[in-house]
């Protein structure tokens, strides 16, 4: 059973956009002691890459040295005076005025027009600039967006914290200013993350909420059941990339927290191949898997092991010309399990095996081959490997004779009456009926999860906002009450303190149901009178387990 073609490229875009947020994120470490003019080279490249841009123009002022300029169209970097001669057309509409006002403007640099995006780095552009031109019509669209607000948020720290320091060597007596400078920049980007967390974990409630709706009373087809069971498993992982975003330190530092558990190896390469398998329909691949007859165990986090093979197989598809052959080989070599991706691609230059897994590095940097990538996968890669205890290796014979990754990970040698856990099957405990009140703006949201609440024997009622939700308490007399943060109106920190006041709502047991899920996030929602707090998508095991530990 294939999955419908819309489908397959909004899952291919989402966990793109996905990916290029991760490696956005990175972009403050990455630049560690850049000059200015790195970073603007660095930052138009890399947007003419990931957005597949026409032009990207960035200007990075200063207020002791002249403003530095960058261009990059289709063909690369453009010269000095190209560069100068395409800001002097651009002239006028070089007026930042944010990602959702786009101007039709003539190619400064080429034929026909472009539209064009402006945005501001930094307090009202105080330390540059950057500009996106490209001439598909749909330009910009909501990846194009949130893309180009990250890397001008990543920039702007970067340019700010540098200014900072610039201002330290200057005048040891403002040292006290350009710390306050520093710590609202940090400030600044967490808050940015937290709220970049929020929004992408909106829309995985209601997915998630949809697949145990369809656990419960859809048709036991086992097309069905595999079809449930796919989107399942893909919103963990999605879910589990966004956790990511939330602490750019703990990527660029290789620190993600592992969930370390006995894990079959034939298992890892059973999600990754599901996860793939649009990738190499979409290239025409011929995919060969071979795996011992003996079980290979190792002690891991299934779902980074299968991110490690996912970014080697999607690296071999971006990299072999449609038509191709790749090959996925796991085997037993004494202690450690060896996995071998192998594909008859564009090869490696020897003189680039030994950078091949450095953050941004790409052996084809065409926008042909990039595929709107940054080159983190292979990073990854190697980051992950080591974190579990092995590590990987790139081979190849030179250019046009394809490559081999060798991934070599520790065996645990597993009783013969063990048993390898392929994942976590607690069974949780189910709740006694209660009266229960979702409150949700997100009406997808909203009402997924009272439906699924109701196939539990509860009786629910939902409303949307904050002040609906304080006259719900009055007249449903609800024994819970789920509530989101992000309420309009009134939020939910308010709604939940005038609960509180009211007859009704002394006794309720109050949840925050939120895509907020910072420690101060916790802090707060208590302050506000919550009892508990749980982050968006929110497991029904989990939602039974609090629901089943209320007092009657």
């Amino acid at each position: 059973m294939q999955e419908a073609p819309a489908s397959v490229e909004g899952n291919e875009a989402l966990r793109r956009c996905v990916r290029d947020l991760v490696a956005l994120s990175t972009l403050p470490a990455i630049w560690g002691n850049a000059r200015r003019p790195q970073i603007a080279e660095s930052l138009s490249e890399i947007l003419t890459r990931a957005l597949a841009l026409d032009l990207a123009y960035v200007r990075v002022c200063s207020a002791h040295e002249p403003d530095v300029e960058a261009v990059h169209d289709r063909q690369g970097l453009l010269g000095e005076a190209a560069a100068r001669a395409a800001a002097s057309a651009l002239g006028p509409s070089l007026v930042p005025a944010g990602v959702d006002q786009p101007r039709v403007v003539p190619h400064p640099a080429g034929d026909g027009t472009l539209r064009l995006v402006v945005v501001p780095l930094g307090h009202q552009n105080d330390v540059g600039l950057l500009a996106a031109g490209a001439a598909r019509p749909d330009f910009p669209n909501e990846t194009d967006r949130l893309l180009l607000n990250v890397a001008a948020n990543q920039a702007a720290m970067v340019l700010q914290r540098r200014q900072a320091e610039d201002q330290l060597q200057r005048s040891q007596s403002d040292l006290a200013d350009s710390l306050r400078a520093l710590t609202e920049a940090d400030r600044r980007k967490d808050e940015f993350l937290a709220i970049l967390a929020h929004e992408l974990r909106n829309p995985l409630a209601p997915l998630r909420n949809a697949v145990e709706i369809l656990s419960a009373k859809g048709p036991a087809s086992p097309e069905l059941q595999w079809a449930r069971g796919v989107i399942g498993r893909q919103v963990d992982q999605m879910t589990r990339l966004v956790d990511d975003l939330l602490d750019v330190s703990r990527i660029s530092r290789g620190t993600i927290e592992l969930r370390k558990e006995r894990v079959a190896l034939a298992a890892v390469v059973s999600t990754t191949l599901e996860a793939s398998r649009a990738t190499v329909e979409k290239w025409g691949h011929e995919l060969t898997v071979v795996l011992p007859a003996e079980p290979l165990v190792v002690e891991g986090d299934i779902v980074r092991l299968g991110q490690v093979l996912l970014n080697l197989l999607d690296n071999a598809c971006k990299y072999t010309d449609p038509g191709g052959r790749i090959s996925l080989v796991a085997e037993r070599d004494g202690a450690h399990a060896v996995i071998r991706v192998r594909d008859s691609g564009i090869g490696i230059p020897q003189e680039r095996l030994t950078d091949i897994f450095d953050m941004f590095t790409q052996v084809d940097r065409s926008l042909e081959r990039s595929q709107g990538g940054l080159g983190i996968g292979l990073t990854l890669v190697s980051r992950l490997a080591a974190m579990h205890g092995g590590s990987v290796e790139a081979h190849s014979e030179g250019p046009g004779r394809g490559s081999e990754f060798v991934v070599r990970l520790p065996l645990v040698e597993v009783p013969r009456n063990g048993v390898a856990k392929e994942g976590r099957q607690e069974t949780a405990p189910r709740a006694q009926p209660r009266r229960i009140l979702v409150v949700d703006d997100n009406r997808d949201s909203a009402d997924s999860l009272a439906m699924l609440l109701g196939l539990q024997g509860h009786e629910v009622q939902t409303c949307y906002d904050g002040l609906a939700a304080i006259e719900a308490v009055r007249s449903f007399h609800p024994d819970v009450a789920l509530l989101d943060i992000g309420l309009p109106g009134l939020n939910g920190y308010e709604a939940a303190r005038r609960i509180r006041e009211t007859a009704e709502g002394k006794e309720i047991a109050l949840v925050a149901i939120t895509g907020w899920g910072q420690e101060k996030d916790r802090r707060r929602s208590a302050s506000a009178g919550f009892d508990h707090h749980v982050t968006k998508p929110v497991e029904l095991k989990e939602l039974d387990s609090l629901l089943a530990a209320l007092p009657r």
